[in-house]
């Protein structure tokens, strides 16, 4: 048939082989003719160009948007593929299914096209007797079944809530930019690639999720490029760029055993990266450019950094990099200066523990210490392995020996300083005759002369 709908010209077109049945007419691949009779389409019906649903290049926003509807509809249970060979403008967010790829044939030649800020309000899918709403501006979502039990295994098993999107262009044509690009909530085995986002608030916003992939994508013009809202395991992230961010490029909460591999942060006005409660947060070869804000900005997390490369970063107000409440360790890293003039300190240290291993960074004049708590650096490099620790009243250089803590100062301790354990030797750098150099903590203040010259 030339055309599946009345349309001029005609949509949907394709080979049709008649048949006996009472399935109903689903837009796509059945029909029923006036007379009752009816016709199924031949080839595949799970591996569909998203033309066979009369979703075209030149229908109208909404014209796509219904085609859409109609495409996801009547793939099974079980999943499909989607195909796009254009651009394609839409009026409402694209929902995908679980286990149904959305396939583009390239990011330069097909995507979709937000063309306004229309919102279709649809079931809010259950979660452990929760409802989760997607009625939100978003150019695609990942859906999630309506399961009340919460639970990740189904008929087809570990594949239950699998989506993926891959290959195309996710544009918003709007004068208000869309609130996402891609929005998901408690979406399992999801794999994100060969993707561009443009001209929304957050390029890829998730929560509550697992086990997903994202590789080779661009996000430009946001004011978030990657948000994970709250919670998630096994982010595996490689080869994604965010630029020109209002706020923050890679911002995540609650975060665990993840890694990003040559992630790229450029031209941001607020954070590069920000970990808030994340715990073994692996980055391998990551980087920043043109920073006007903070490069890292991290609370309650424990994270690795290899080979970071930092490129110009401005002080802007802003401290480079913000660590409070954390662990984290960085080897054979690049931490640039501020570019051209600067007041601003360089790190900020509250109650945290920073490993430098062969680091080139500013040195620990540019710590703001935190007011109470002790924060340590431990350096490691050409000029030996030693710590500092500090607070905003004091700080000390040594080196820990079996954890003791053995320190270096131009002034003998007093009461004050408390927050070294029992047996910590403390040093006069310029010991002078007659006068005691050295003493022991022997707990809550209390300092015992070891020594004297």
């Amino acid at each position: 048939v030339r055309g599946y709908y009345s349309d001029t010209p005609g949509l949907g077109g394709g080979t049709f082989i008649a048949f006996s049945s009472s399935e109903a007419d689903d837009g796509v691949n059945i029909f029923v003719t006036p007379g009752g009779k009816r016709w199924k389409r031949a080839g595949s019906h799970i591996d569909i160009p998203v033309e066979n649903g009369a979703m075209m290049t030149s229908c109208t926003d909404e014209q796509n948007s219904e085609a859409f509807e109609r495409l996801t509809a009547c793939l099974p249970y079980e999943g499909g593929t989607l195909r796009l060979n254009g651009f394609y403008d839409i009026k409402y967010g694209a929902i995908v299914p679980p286990r149904v790829t959305l396939e583009g044939c390239g990011m330069d030649s097909c995507g979709l096209i937000k063309t306004g800020n229309d919102i279709k309000t649809v079931p809010d899918r259950m979660w452990q007797g929760v409802p989760h709403s997607f009625s939100k501006d978003f150019i695609v979502a990942v859906d999630m079944d309506s399961d009340t039990s919460g639970s990740p295994n189904g008929p087809v098993g570990n594949q239950v809530r699998s989506t993926r999107i891959i290959g195309l262009s996710l544009i918003c044509s709007s004068i208000t930019p869309c609130a996402f690009g891609i929005y998901s909530s408690i979406s399992y085995d999801v794999r994100l690639q060969d993707l561009y986002v443009k001209n929304v608030g957050i390029g890829y916003r998730t929560s509550d999720s697992w086990l997903q992939s994202w590789s080779n994508i661009t996000v430009e013009n946001v004011n978030k490029g990657f948000f994970v809202e709250n919670g998630g395991t096994s982010f595996n992230i490689s080869n994604t760029y965010v630029k020109n961010a209002s706020s923050i490029a890679y911002h995540f909460v609650n975060i665990t055993y993840s890694t990003l591999t040559c992630t790229a942060a450029d031209y941001i006005n607020g954070s590069a990266y920000a970990f808030l409660g994340c715990t073994s947060i692996v980055m391998n070869g990551c980087g920043a450019e043109n920073i006007t804000g903070s490069a890292f900005e991290c609370n309650q997390s424990r994270v690795t950094i290899n080979s970071f490369r930092g490129v110009k970063f401005f002080d802007a107000g802003n401290i480079a990099c913000i660590f409070t409440q954390c662990a984290i360790v960085m080897s054979a890293c690049f931490l640039p200066e501020f570019d051209g003039s600067f007041s601003s300190k360089y790190f900020e240290l509250n109650d945290s523990t920073i490993n430098l291993n062969n680091t080139v960074c500013p040195d620990a004049s540019r710590v703001k210490w935190g007011e109470t708590a002790v924060s340590w650096i431990n350096f490691s490099n050409y000029g030996g392995n030693y710590t500092i620790w500090g607070v905003t009243a004091w700080t000390v250089t040594g080196f820990l020996v079996n954890g003791i803590a053995h320190v270096y100062a131009e002034l003998p301790p007093d009461s004050s300083v408390t927050q070294f354990s029992q047996g910590a030797r403390w040093e006069l750098i310029r010991p002078t005759a007659g006068n005691n150099y050295k003493w022991i903590h022997t707990g809550g203040g209390v300092w015992r002369a070891a020594g004297s010259i």
